[in-house]
Parts: C-alpha cells; sequence; structure tokens
C-alpha cells in the first residue's frame, strides 16, 4: 500500500510540474518597454490598451511609456532631461535640424545614429533617402526620421493661403481682388463700421494665424522673401528676409497694420484663436493653410459659431495680388518640419523594434489605421477609394473615425511617425468632398498656373553649419513684426535703412560673408 500511495504521490508531483511548465510557456513575452517624447502623448493612452494600442502591443511587443510635452514646454523640456540624463528613447515632435542643438547634440553623443542599413524599413528608408535629409548627414550617419506631413513635397504650397469672406465681398460689390490696392480696398471696406458686417462688433480686415504667415509664400508674388539662405546671381549668399528686396512686402503689411485694417493682437493669437476670431466674424481674411484637414477645422469651428451661414457659399480661397516684373515664389517644401531623434542609450536590439514600428507607422496600412481604424470593420479600401463603414457621429453627422474610437489615435501617439491626418487628407471620406475639392483646385491653380515659380531648395546649403550662421542672434520673424508694427512718421525706406545698418552689424554681414565663402570653397552651383 506505501508502495501504491508513492507512486501516485510521484505521478501527482509530476502532474503539477508538468502542468506548471505548460503554464509558462503559454504566458505572453515581456514587452519591450520604450519611453517616448510627444507632443500630448498621455492624451493616446488610457488605464487599458484600446485596440488599436493592444494591436501594436502583440505585433510589435513594445509598450510605450509616454513622456507629454505641450505648447508652453516643449522647446525648454528636451534641453532639461537632456542635461539630466534623463531623455526618453524617442524624441519625437522637435524640430531641431540646422539648429545648434541638432549639432550639439550629436557632437555629444546624446543622441545616436540611425543603421547603416535600412533595407528591411523600407518606408523609413523612403524618408530618410530624400536629399533633403541626406545633407543633414555627419559623417555619413543619419541622426533622425522626418516626421512627414505631406507625400508630395510640392503640396507643401498649400501651407499658406488667403482664406477670405465671399459672402462679404459680393454683399459689398467687391470683384476679385487682382492688385495689392484691391486688397487693401477689400479690408477697408471689411473693416469700415458703416458697413456693420457683424452685427455692430469690431472687424478688421485681415488676421495672419501667426506672425510667420506674414513672411513668405502667402503673398507669393512679392518674390523671394524667406529666412533661407539663397544664392543671388552675381554668387553671393543671402537670407531675403533680410535683404532690400523684401521691403515691397513688409511695406505693404506695415500699412495695412498702420491703418488698422489688421489685428493689432496678431502677435499673440494662436493658430486656434485665430480660427475662432474668423469663424465668428471677426475677420474678413485669414491667412492660413487651406489644405483639407486644416480647412475641415475651420469648418468645424464655423458651424459652431455661424450654423445658419452655409460655409461653402460663404468661404473663398484667393490668390496673392500680382506683381508687375516680379516671378511668384511658391515654395516647394521639404515634406516634413519636425523629426524625430533617438537617445543614444538605445542599444540595437530596442532600435531594431522602434524602426519596426516607424516602418509599420509610415506604411499605408498603419496611416489608415491611424485614421480610418481597422479595415474590414471600420472601413474598406476599394477601386482606390476609403468608404467608412462606421456609425454616425451625432456631433459632426458623419461617419465616426479613428480618433472617435480608439483613444490611441487621439493625442501624439497618433502623429509620431508622420503627419498621418495630413497625409491622406485629400482621399478622406471624413472631410466633405467639397472642402477636398475647393483645396485640390485651388493647389491645382498654384501648380499649374504659367507664371508660378516654384521656388527649390538646396538641401545642402541650409544644412552648413559654421559659426558666423549658428550664432547669428536676430530672428527674421521678430524683425518683420518690429518693422509692420511700427507708427513712427518714418518713411519706410529710411526705417528699413535703420533696420538694415543694425543687421549688418549684429552679425548678418558677417554671416553672409562666410556663408558666400564657404558654398564656393564647397563647390556647391545651387
Amino acid at each position: 500500500m506505501k508502495v501504491i500511495k508513492t507512486i501516485i504521490g510521484l505521478l501527482l508531483l509530476i502532474i503539477v510540474i508538468t502542468a506548471c511548465g505548460q503554464t509558462e510557456t503559454h504566458e505572453e513575452p515581456e514587452l519591450i518597454r520604450i519611453s517616448v517624447m510627444a507632443w500630448d502623448a498621455s492624451e493616446s493612452f488610457g488605464d487599458e490598451p484600446c485596440e488599436i494600442y493592444a494591436y501594436i502591443r502583440n505585433r510589435f511587443g513594445i509598450e510605450f511609456v509616454p513622456h507629454t510635452v505641450g505648447w508652453d514646454n516643449m522647446h525648454d523640456l528636451p534641453h532639461l532631461w537632456a542635461a539630466a540624463g534623463t531623455l526618453p528613447d524617442i524624441i519625437g515632435g522637435v524640430d531641431f535640424v540646422r539648429s545648434p542643438t541638432y549639432f550639439d547634440w550629436i557632437e555629444r553623443g546624446i543622441v545616436r545614429p540611425l543603421p547603416d542599413d535600412l533595407s528591411s524599413f523600407p518606408n523609413v528608408s523612403k524618408w530618410v533617402s530624400m536629399p533633403s535629409v541626406q545633407a543633414l548627414n555627419i559623417d555619413g550617419n543619419t541622426y533622425f526620421i522626418p516626421r512627414g506631413t505631406v507625400p508630395y513635397s510640392e503640396w507643401t504650397v498649400m501651407a499658406r493661403n488667403i482664406i477670405n469672406r465671399r459672402d462679404w465681398r459680393e454683399q459689398l460689390g467687391i470683384p476679385i481682388p487682382e492688385t495689392t490696392e484691391d486688397f487693401i480696398n477689400m479690408w477697408r471696406a471689411f473693416s469700415d463700421p458703416a458697413n456693420d458686417l457683424n452685427n455692430g462688433s469690431i472687424v478688421f480686415g485681415v488676421l495672419p494665424a501667426a506672425p510667420f504667415s506674414l513672411i513668405t509664400q502667402t503673398f507669393a508674388t512679392f518674390g523671394d522673401t524667406r529666412n533661407e539662405w539663397i544664392m543671388t546671381d552675381d554668387g553671393y549668399m543671402v537670407l531675403p528676409a533680410f535683404e532690400p528686396t523684401s521691403l515691397p512686402l513688409l511695406s505693404f503689411w506695415r500699412q495695412v497694420f498702420n491703418e488698422r485694417l489688421m489685428d493689432p493682437d496678431f502677435v499673440t493669437q494662436a493658430m486656434l484663436t485665430s480660427i475662432e476670431s474668423f469663424a465668428a466674424g471677426r475677420a474678413g481674411t485669414l491667412l492660413r493653410q487651406a489644405s483639407p484637414i486644416h480647412l475641415y477645422r475651420l469648418y468645424t469651428e464655423w458651424n459652431i459659431f455661424q450654423p445658419d451661414n452655409n460655409f461653402f457659399e460663404s468661404i473663398e480661397i484667393l490668390f496673392p495680388p500680382y506683381q508687375p516684373g516680379i516671378i511668384p515664389r511658391y515654395l516647394d517644401g521639404a515634406g516634413f518640419w519636425s523629426e524625430t531623434y533617438f537617445n543614444a542609450s538605445v542599444d540595437d536590439e530596442k532600435m531594431h523594434v522602434i524602426l519596426e514600428y516607424f516602418d509599420w507607422a509610415k506604411s499605408p496600412e498603419g496611416l489608415r489605421m491611424m485614421v480610418y481604424g481597422f479595415e474590414g470593420r471600420d472601413f474598406i479600401y476599394q477601386n482606390g477609394e476609403i468608404n467608412l463603414l462606421t456609425e454616425i457621429n451625432p456631433l459632426t453627422g458623419r461617419h465616426m473615425i479613428a480618433a472617435d474610437l480608439y483613444q490611441f489615435a487621439r493625442g501624439g501617439m497618433r502623429d509620431l511617425a508622420i503627419w498621418s491626418g495630413d497625409a491622406l487628407e485629400y482621399e478622406n471620406p471624413a472631410i466633405p468632398s467639397e472642402i477636398r475639392e475647393m483645396s485640390t483646385a485651388a493647389k491645382r491653380w498654384i501648380l499649374d498656373t504659367p507664371g508660378n515659380n516654384l521656388v527649390q531648395r538646396d538641401p545642402r546649403i541650409n544644412a552648413i553649419n559654421i559659426h558666423e550662421t549658428s550664432t547669428f542672434p536676430l530672428s527674421a520673424t521678430e524683425e518683420w513684426v518690429a518693422f509692420i508694427t511700427n507708427t513712427s512718421a518714418v518713411s519706410d525706406e529710411d526705417l528699413f535703412n535703420q533696420f538694415y545698418t543694425r543687421w549688418l552689424a549684429n552679425g548678418y554681414a558677417a554671416a553672409r560673408e562666410a556663408m558666400t565663402r564657404e558654398v564656393h570653397l564647397r563647390g556647391y552651383t545651387p
């Protein structure tokens, strides 16, 4: 009997051990924790993973630890974390390229380069292979992944546009403005209290969404006024924003400001505040992006403030005034304005997983999941078109998209690798077709009209890092605002000469000469 009991006991022990072993083999593998800095990153996470985040965790075996930044600290926190040695693994959504920080962090070994071989990550490789990225390589190494905005660089012509109150213009019997004087006269009429266009409230003729809207591309017919190094016909390197060729546009805006046709608070207006102001009828013209996703944001605010006024009968996209003898210079952008870096402490194994995720997030599958949800359940892609299968959002009257259904598709993680909403904005059926058609027509006019000229960047030139340019202390935006808001009786020409003399003395002359020498030394011929 004792022998039988012993045998039974041994069998039970074997069963228990076997069962425990089976339990261990079916446990989920441990997730690789990846800390990530992104704008409003925490908004993408809840107490439990939503289905999109659960899919990402299971597919890539990663768990994100969010480090959130916002308007108030997006430029300060990365430097504080770097100084304290607490930078997250992924430093996302920053715009350090070509700044002193970019070169300093690489020199000090704060961030690591990407692997030499990116053939396993074709979508990452596509973006990293762009000339504007390769020009910024240091010792043959690439140190960042661009966060793309639009699939084709020339589409950036829709990043600075003139959105106008067509209903007000037609109500006042004003034809479509074609000259600078036409624009000023229209803005005078909009802001004239006698016309009372907004039920007794003050109306300004024009409202820039931000001060940089005044400098470049919005009024492209004034020529090249950007704050980037270019070579003149006589071989000198200059920043057009600091050159006398920008005086006509500076004079135009100074007249507009001095006649109080521009909201004097434009300097402190945030992007969203300017949209609300225009939607509420406090300005007749808004200088802002007019691509579909941005026009849709205005459309949404419009329907809050003016639900009884048809947006499409009230709004138009205008083109800048004709300037005799000047070739319109529309900016052909790089297709990205921000980028992602990786902490030097990230080892190759973790880097491989991160690149797998970024490659997926930049793929059509990843993009569409972030914007529409799960294919087959939330949408179908058929005959080149997206058809949403989701319920109607009672607030918008349109089909729900991923941001309505899944928390990970909200907040900063949605756009960590690429601005997914912007990348798909011309196909997205959640954006009214009328908006997409309006934006497409304006884009086609700019790109197809004879005489319009796309400004081509030479990425090699703007990647040059020399002491005289990296320490040049003046901000083009701040200098332009100071000129435009100057209400003295000094003439535009005399005022500009005062500014120009100060610019030259405060480093611009030295930077200009040093850049000219360096470009010719390297043999760059734009």
